[in-house]
């Protein structure tokens, strides 16, 4: 009998191979970050999901994020991820394959977009969670 898990690395099937392609040839080939933007999510993360040095010496300052969001059940708690996260297709659930950050907004986010790229400020907070707190969300 063979066990399917989502929490397993797949195989990419043609479907997802095509649908990366896809994907990838709506967004610009090249992307220059303005001087103004902040730090990477990458760069605040690490790779167990704790705060970075960076992050450290950040805390409770704001800071400008670019990155995409997961959907959201109640519109005021997000996670910030560097690439789009997709459903899975064995569970439903949405998995995140890169460094991601906990948002909280300051106000209900109704219509806040998954696919596309953002940018979010907010107050760098380091307990009793690492997130960013009382963030706005605007277009990239």
């Amino acid at each position: 009998m063979v066990r399917v898990r989502c929490d397993a690395v797949p195989t990419p099937g043609r479907r997802t191979v095509l649908l990366a392609a896809g994907l990838a040839a709506l967004l610009p080939a090249t992307r220059v970050r303005a001087a103004i933007e902040g730090p990477g999510i990458a760069e605040l993360v690490g790779t167990d999901g704790a705060p970075s040095a960076l992050a450290r010496g950040l805390a409770a300052e704001a800071v400008t994020i670019r990155g995409y969001l997961s959907p959201s059940l109640d519109g005021r708690e997000f996670s910030l991820s560097e690439q789009p996260s997709l459903p899975c297709q064995l569970c439903g659930a949405t998995h995140d394959l890169s460094a991601s950050l906990a948002v909280r907004t300051a106000q209900f986010e109704p219509g806040a977009p998954a696919l596309q790229e953002v940018v979010v400020t907010g107050r760098l907070e380091l307990s009793p969670e690492f997130k960013l707190k009382d963030a706005t969300i605007g277009a990239a």
